[in-house]
């Protein structure tokens, strides 16, 4: 009796000490990744681009993750499922499944997408409908204006009213939206104006074309000649920065900006003089002496990648305006074949546009990874990460704190803190400022056009939306995301689901909108 009473004793134990380990690690777990196989399962699929796997969740019966399967063909983008997509959404009966299913349609531009129109008639659910409005904008190829201006609203829902706003936005910025439509119109102007992200798209569709100013203060600058003495004002000058924007502001003969770009100062002055030198002579109609085959290859073999991408975009151009540059197909085959990849990704771009412009033929963006190239997504880093982790930018003008977003997108947090925890981002800067647009920094090189050895990719597979504050990832298209980040200022409706958002700034927005080009990022640490 004793001996059973005691063993049952320790049964009870042993049953409440798992109980209580199971308890904890649910409760407590890091990321919605951190205890769940088969959401790590859907998401690895995501990121391989393995359709045929991601499929097999369509009937799964579980919505959670028929919902994370059909939302990862936001990212994946395989037009080749779209039928298969539409199909599914008379026989699903959960809205966020049928939600996800829309949106991933959305970022597909393909022909079967038409059949959104009908569908948006027959869904019920507001939150689904307001989704289909910026799935239809976002991928009709005709005129939206008699739809916009007929269709229902119930202005009681701030977020259908927000999505119907956003879809007027694409449609317009696809030009398939007359906002002056009679109808149209005046349902505009009836509308509340009170949310800030509603007005700033209403100020974007009524803007007016920005105003030319006069150039007769730049015209008056004495033009530098003496280029000894220009040398000597640029080394007096500490920031590469201020160089370039003592480059950018004066004036310079000819002989002079040639100097300057084969000269040994930073990149960023050298491109700028030859950015200024060849839209000098862009246009110039034949032969252009001025542009020659002697200074094309020999920016070709100076081997800065940002001085080879502007020489490339001039090339291209002249090509497809039938203008002859006396540089072959085959030189720049030589010089693109002695790119370090995926570290010059973007150069190369610049570079396969330019070749493919001696047949007449326009480039079609194609993911690095398609060449077989791969950065595999690290589970056993992920699943550590918590949910809320916050970040510190530590820069010349104060701390800014950010929140970074691992259940939204875990591979692009999982890279951005292997760097902040190794160190990189210390002392990088922020090289570019777009007043009411961006503020970006992390380049190695310092000049925008510098990465690592790695690409990574992009990750559309949540609603998420920039807006003040959005922190996203620079690329030069899908899946060549890397080191460089971006924090926005406003709204910025033509950045969503085609830059990754990763985290979001909640302290220091104020610092933010100070931030210029030139100033430091001393540190970047987790809290």
């Amino acid at each position: 009796m004793y001996i059973n009473k005691s063993m049952n004793n320790r049964a009870f134990k042993t049953l409440f000490f798992l109980f209580f380990i199971f308890f904890t690690s649910v409760i407590f777990a890091q990321n919605r990744f951190s205890n769940d196989e088969q959401l790590k399962r859907i998401y690895t699929f995501q990121y391989n681009q393995e359709s045929d796997s991601l499929k097999v969740y369509f009937t799964h019966q579980n919505p959670i993750y028929r919902e994370a399967a059909c939302l990862a063909f936001a990212s994946v983008q395989d037009t080749n499922i779209v039928s298969e997509l539409f199909d599914l959404l008379p026989l699903e009966k959960q809205a966020q499944v049928r939600k996800a299913i829309i949106y991933s349609l959305g970022q597909m531009n393909a022909w079967q997408n038409n059949k959104l129109v009908p569908y948006f008639d027959k869904e019920q659910n507001l939150e689904v409908k307001g989704v289909c409005l910026e799935a239809i904008a976002k991928t009709s190829k005709k005129d939206l204006s008699d739809f916009f201006a007929n269709v229902q609203l119930f202005s009681q829902n701030t977020d259908y009213m927000t999505s119907y706003w956003r879809a007027l936005y694409f449609a317009n910025k696809r030009k398939n939206l007359n906002v002056w439509h009679e109808g149209l119109n005046q349902r505009l102007n009836q509308l509340d104006l009170s949310n800030p992200r509603i007005l700033f798209i209403h100020n974007q569709l009524f803007k007016s074309n920005p105003t030319v100013g006069s150039d007769r203060e730049i015209q008056n600058k004495r033009i530098q000649n003496n280029y000894t003495s220009v040398d000597a004002y640029l080394k007096s000058i500490s920031s590469p920065y201020k160089q370039h924007n003592y480059i950018k502001d004066s004036l310079f003969t000819d002989e002079v900006l040639l100097q300057l770009v084969h000269s040994q100062n930073h990149s960023l002055v050298r491109y700028e003089a030859l950015d200024r030198y060849i839209k000098k002579y862009w246009q110039m109609i034949g032969w252009n002496e001025k542009i020659n085959s002697g200074l094309i290859n020999k920016v070709f073999e100076s081997g800065d990648v940002a001085l080879i991408s502007r020489m490339a975009e001039y090339v291209k151009d002249q090509n497809l305006s039938n203008r002859k540059v006396e540089v072959t197909k085959e030189n720049l085959l030589l010089v693109q074949q002695k790119l370090e990849l995926p570290r010059d990704f973007e150069v190369w771009v610049d570079l396969e546009k330019a070749i493919l412009s001696f047949e007449g033929k326009k480039y079609q963006y194609e993911s690095y990874f398609t060449t077989g190239y791969q950065n595999p997504i690290d589970w056993y880093y992920i699943v550590k990460v918590p949910q809320n982790q916050k970040v510190k930018i530590k820069t010349n003008k104060g701390d800014i704190i950010i929140e970074c977003k691992v259940n939204e997108a875990p591979a692009s947090v999982a890279n951005f803190l292997k760097l902040v925890d190794s160190g990189y981002y210390n002392d990088k800067y922020f090289h570019r400022m777009v007043p009411n647009f961006v503020v970006q920094g992390g380049c190695p090189r310092g000049d925008g056009w510098g990465s690592l050895s790695w690409n990574q990719r992009s990750e559309f597979s949540n609603y998420l939306s920039y807006q003040p504050g959005s922190v996203g990832l620079a690329s030069v298209g899908k899946d060549s995301e890397g080191v460089q980040f971006f924090i926005t200022h406003t709204y910025t409706q033509n950045l969503d689901g085609r830059y990754t958002i990763f985290a979001e700034v909640i302290q220091g927005m104020e610092l933010v909108n100070q931030l210029v080009v030139g100033d430091v990022i001393l540190e970047i640490e987790r809290i």
